[in-house]
């Protein structure tokens, strides 16, 4: 038995409530079970409860064992001062409150469904990483597809606090929350940690006083990037190094550059490696120098795409390294690369900007974008494939993956609607 487990039969109410009394044998009724305490302090708040005679209002504390109320110090603790009722599983020793009074107590064991419980202890003791996997044919297509949607929402919503926490730095100064972040994404997996710290080392502001000169934007985002202490004799690239000691002593900003180790090219494409996505980035903010009202006005994929598919400046039509040459190069961002930003960047940034202003049309435009996007293959998305599930987007996609990782991997099943559906007396 659980505690977790108590709190959900708790607040469902599936225990027989038949003679319901506590182990003092005074008559009980519960009008509310109260409200769940995810923060410190008794289980359940505002709940109301007749015991004996008296109709009571205040907390309600639970535990496995009635012995963890003087276990945890809960006698002396005055944040329990207001608790009405202890609700237990087993009731191994009585319980007094902090003026020596008796504690009323009630006992759960032996008054839940047995094929309910047996449905619980099935689920935390299965090997397969996916709990229901062998129930999911039982569970409503109704409830399935609310937890992918509601899971969706949830990754979203996790994602976009970590933009509102930048945002919040940069006195929600939009511009160069999307630049950190975009930056980011143009990393992609390997090389995104590298990219954020120089978005950060060169702020947009900077950028956007050069805007003008598309030269100087490279000039100064290769520099940075610590890109151009490479010996080449292209002329390219000299002309890069001749903008960038100008503008580094213009902003004696030389001894902040990327340490060179952090840039990966190892078993990387050239079509992936980070000077040619640099330059593409490039590109990209010399084409849309209103950064943020850019991706406001995106409307649909096909705009994204236009939007993000910039080709670089003509010397990395040819190559994707300093010195390195490719004839079969295609400069531009490809379609996997643009369904890769609105995954991970743009719509998190639409629902960032949304709870901002308290607009949740914004997580609806998202979802909506997603919708458009081709579903993801992964690892976890096959595992789903397997039993069953045809995603048709990457909104599916993406709920699917935060089902997984976020409750199917902890065994997270009572706060999942599926666990739920399964959860239940029969």
């Amino acid at each position: 038995m659980t505690e977790s487990f108590l709190h959900y039969i708790w607040q469902m109410q599936y225990f027989d409530k038949n003679e319901l009394r506590t182990v003092d044998d005074e008559p009980v009724t519960v009008f509310q079970p109260g409200f769940y305490n995810t923060n410190a302090g008794p289980d359940f708040s505002q709940a109301r409860i007749r015991i004996g005679s008296l109709d009571w209002s205040g907390q309600v504390e639970i535990h496995v064992r009635s012995s963890e109320w003087d276990d945890h110090a809960h006698r002396t603790d005055h944040a329990y001062d207001n608790v009405i009722l202890h609700v237990v599983w087993e009731n191994n020793r009585p319980v007094l409150r902090a003026d020596g009074t008796p504690m009323p107590t009630l006992l759960l064991k032996g008054r839940v469904n047995t094929g309910l419980l047996h449905t619980y202890q099935k689920l935390m003791g299965t090997a397969h990483v996916i709990p229901c996997q062998g129930s999911l044919a039982a569970v409503p297509s109704l409830i399935r597809f609310s937890m992918i949607e509601k899971s969706l929402v949830r990754r979203l919503q996790r994602k976009a606090t970590e933009i509102l926490e930048v945002a919040q730095a940069t006195r929600f100064d939009w511009d160069e929350t999307a630049y950190r972040f975009l930056a980011r994404n143009f990393g992609f997996k390997v090389n995104a940690d590298p990219f954020f710290e120089l978005a950060k080392r060169v702020q947009y502001r900077q950028v956007l006083k050069i805007a003008d000169r598309p030269i100087a934007v490279e000039a100064l985002l290769f520099g940075q990037a610590g890109f151009l202490e490479a010996v080449s004799s292209d002329d390219y690239v000299q002309h890069l190094k001749m903008e960038y000691r100008h503008l580094a002593a213009r902003w004696k900003s030389e001894s902040q550059q990327v340490d060179i180790a952090r840039w990966k090219f190892l078993r990387l494409r050239p079509a992936n490696f980070p000077t040619l996505r640099l330059a593409q980035f490039c590109a990209f903010l010399n084409e849309n120098r209103n950064l943020f009202s850019s991706l406001l006005e995106w409307q649909n994929l096909a705009a994204v795409a236009k939007g993000l598919s910039v080709a670089p400046s003509a010397y990395w039509h040819r190559h994707y390294h300093f010195g390195k040459q490719s004839n079969v190069l295609h400069p531009a961002m490809g379609e996997a690369s643009v369904h890769n930003i609105v995954v991970n960047t743009l719509a998190p940034l639409w629902v960032a900007y949304g709870l901002s202003q308290d607009d949740e049309s914004w997580i609806e435009r998202a979802v909506e974008l997603l919708r458009q996007v081709p579903a993801e293959s992964n690892a976890i998305i096959k595992k789903w494939k397997a039993l069953g599930w045809a995603p048709t987007s990457a909104a599916d996609t993406q709920g699917l993956i935060e089902l997984f990782n976020e409750f199917c991997q902890s065994k997270n099943c009572l706060n999942c609607a599926i666990g739920a559906s399964l959860i239940k007396p029969a």
